[in-house]
């Protein structure tokens, strides 16, 4: 084996020791989605390091400062990241990062309060269609929710004035639901249907 040859190994060798060793400070700052970006304190985050497609190598917990930060130290790994998490009565979630190089990295990570109140909904879209069978009308709806302020909108059964009702029309029969069908039920005159409504940008 030539020198230069031993030489190119014997670095490699190196880069991936030094690659597996060497630990990354991560510091992930989770900030308020409602009031501008304001830090939020004492908030358990979760860092997941993941090896893609989706093997969990490792979990870490912290808590945040008063800057709303929470510092984690990992090792490197070849080929591996990591993604933050926060549960604040539904879990958020931030972008991936890379862990195979062992330089400090910063992530921003989103909240948004959880909210009952059904006043923050809105219908962003109904798309409906009327087709004509023997002596009916058949109206097939699609109603698409958004929420007007930035918070979340969730449905809960131990508060019921959180089940949305969709209107259907009057002397209606026959009214079926496709989906979400676990979530809703027929009732006289409307659909009481549970959802669960981020701001835009927050869900696919």
């Amino acid at each position: 084996m030539s020198r230069a040859l031993l030489r190119r190994r014997l670095l490699t060798l190196a880069a991936s020791a030094l690659a597996q060793d060497v630990p990354i400070e991560v510091r992930v700052r989770v900030q308020d989605g409602e009031r501008g970006g304001l830090p939020i304190a004492d908030a358990t985050v979760e860092l997941h390091g993941i090896t893609p497609p989706h093997t969990l190598e490792a979990s870490h917990s912290a808590v945040t400062d008063a800057e709303g930060v929470a510092r984690f130290t990992v090792p490197a790994r070849a080929g591996s990241e990591a993604y933050a998490e926060l549960d604040n009565g539904r879990r958020f979630f931030s972008e991936a990062v890379p862990l195979d190089d062992p330089v400090p990295r910063t992530m921003v990570l989103d909240a948004y309060p959880v909210v009952h109140d059904t006043s923050v909904l809105f219908a962003a879209s109904v798309q409906s269609i009327v087709e004509l069978w023997e002596s009916y009308l058949v109206v097939s709806q699609v109603w698409t929710f958004g929420v007007d302020e930035p918070v979340v909108f969730q449905s809960t059964t131990e508060r019921m004035g959180s089940i949305v009702r969709v209107p259907v029309p009057e002397d209606a029969v026959g009214v079926t639901v496709v989906h979400p069908a676990e979530e809703a039920r027929v009732m006289d005159g409307y659909v009481a249907v549970a959802v669960d409504v981020a701001p835009a940008g927050v869900d696919e």
